[in-house]
């Protein structure tokens, strides 16, 4: 089971919109399961190291806690079919995922 919050701006793990390498760490297939971005990335702008889209798929299940109305839109976008890297996971096929919103 893995347990993820979502950032405002999408970004689950440390899988932040923008970031220069974003792609290799969104391969589905991809053969590394951890990455490092060198530059300030974020808020609070910091280098990062974050499990790929790869090792999370590897979960029985994932849950992605959200709370407040700006999140809960971020969801319904990401669903709707913007390129966000929480919603690699909410429309992939292989793991459950579960989301718990609270207002």
């Amino acid at each position: 089971m893995t347990l993820l919050g979502m950032g405002p701006d999408g970004h689950v793990a440390s899988l932040i919109p923008g970031a220069t390498g974003l792609e290799a760490a969104m391969a589905a297939d991809g053969a590394r399961f951890c990455l490092g971005f060198d530059q300030a990335i974020g808020d609070p702008p910091r280098p990062r190291i974050t499990l790929t889209l790869a090792a999370l798929l590897h979960s029985q299940a994932i849950i992605i806690l959200v709370a407040g109305p700006e999140k809960r839109r971020v969801i319904e976008r990401a669903l709707a079919g913007a390129d966000l890297p929480v919603g690699a996971l909410l429309t992939q096929s292989r793991v459950p995922v579960r989301v718990l919103w609270t207002p």
